[in-house]
């Protein structure tokens, strides 16, 4: 009878954690931007912010005598951002 309670109990609180967690939840609206979506999303955003950008990527590979690469743009839109007083982090 023991473990049968025990496994109520930890059913309710599984049960209470979950509609918990769902109101408390924040509600966000999200675009898919992976792929072929990255870049073009990545250079608007860079060149339409106002205040500050934070830029995290995993691997950057600069190939500073291609300013066709996409990464060459990303960086160079960053340059563009920091000159027109965008704080660049």
């Amino acid at each position: 009878m023991k473990s049968n309670k025990s496994l109520n109990f930890l059913v309710a609180i599984l049960a209470a954690l979950s509609f918990t967690a769902g109101a408390l939840a924040y509600q966000a609206e999200v675009d898919n931007i992976s792929s072929e979506k990255y870049f073009p999303a990545a250079k608007q955003a860079i060149s339409e912010a106002k205040e500050s950008i934070y830029m995290v990527m995993f691997v950057v590979r600069l190939m500073p005598y291609d300013k066709t690469s996409s990464v060459y743009q990303l960086m160079d839109e960053l340059v563009k951002a920091h000159n027109r007083g965008v704080k660049v982090h």
